[in-house]
């Protein structure tokens, strides 16, 4: 009975993380086009709104106060949010990085190998594209290995020209997963750490069968 109960919460579990993942994509699909057209509203990048925290929305809509153009190339570039005594903190840059070091487990950055979790099975070789954001989705050439930290729907055009896709993060119900298993493509999510240690133009093979990314050049 207390294996059939950890079950049963295990099962709910799955279920919460599929309905948050679920409303994610569900807020992003009406948030997108306002945020858009609000950017453009204020004479900003098309998607530069994304990048700023909600007060920092409210002091443009209000006093009309931007984030600095820098400061918001290097939240392009990699952000992250954390949450600590009900305050969130904006991490990016050097701080950013030391957060990632001493959540990740230890890799060797001169490892051949790469492991993630499987979500759809094949073994293909091509080079690699890392993108860091989608303003970087144009630079995916037809059957090279698209590596990020995780995908959204803008990434589809170049999820089709890709010939296998690796994120850092997910799992068998995140988006990429889904969208590996409808274009039935080799897809391994979950590696933390594939978009610090692949390079642009590094010849890989993804081995999504037994779920690991060879560094072959």
């Amino acid at each position: 009975s207390e294996e059939e109960k950890t079950i049963n919460l295990f099962k709910e579990f799955v279920w919460f993380r599929n309905y948050r993942t679920e409303k994610f994509f569900e807020a992003l699909f009406f948030l997108e086009p306002l945020y858009t057209r609000l950017s453009l509203e204020y004479h900003l990048d098309e998607h530069d709104l994304f990048y700023y925290l909600l007060n920092e929305v409210s002091r443009l809509f209000i006093h009309e106060g931007r984030v600095p153009a820098d400061e918001l190339e290097i939240r392009k570039r990699g952000n992250a949010l954390l949450l600590d005594d009900n305050h969130f903190f904006l991490l990016t840059g050097d701080q950013l990085k030391r957060k990632e070091e001493e959540l990740a487990e230890h890799e060797d950055e001169n490892s051949t190998e790469i492991r993630g979790m499987v979500v759809c099975r094949g073994c293909v070789q091509g080079a690699v594209s890392v993108v860091h954001n989608n303003s970087e989705l144009d630079k995916v050439k037809e059957g090279e290995i698209l590596v990020t930290s995780m995908t959204t729907p803008d990434y589809i055009p170049a999820l089709r020209k890709a010939a296998a896709f690796i994120t850092d993060e997910g799992g068998v119900t995140c988006h990429a997963a889904i969208v590996a298993r409808e274009l039935k493509k080799p897809c391994i999510v979950g590696t933390k750490r594939a978009t610090q240690l692949l390079r642009d133009g590094e010849l890989v093979e993804v081995d999504a069968n037994a779920g690991i990314i060879r560094i072959l050049s």
